[in-house]
């Protein structure tokens, strides 16, 4: 199982914090939010920052693991 944690935008756009995926062998974060993606299109949209297990992750090739954390945050600015 992979957990979905959404945040910011994310998570107001999809109506949820917390979501629960299926997990596959040879899963990538690429098959992940593309099946987040189907679901929440709009939530999808507002994606610009991605970490697996709080690290950030760009490659959606990465490997997901059973069990691995993927976070979903949409771009954010301050100082």
């Amino acid at each position: 199982m992979i957990q979905i944690l959404l945040f910011g935008p994310v998570a107001d756009l999809a109506g949820t914090r917390k979501l629960a995926l299926g997990y596959l062998p040879g899963m990538t974060l690429g098959d992940a939010l593309a099946q987040f993606e189907t679901r929440y299109p709009q939530a999808a949209a507002a994606i610009s920052f991605t970490a697996i297990n709080e690290t950030q992750v760009r490659d959606r090739q990465h490997l997901l693991a059973d069990r691995d954390t993927l976070a979903l945050m949409a771009g954010f600015s301050g100082g």
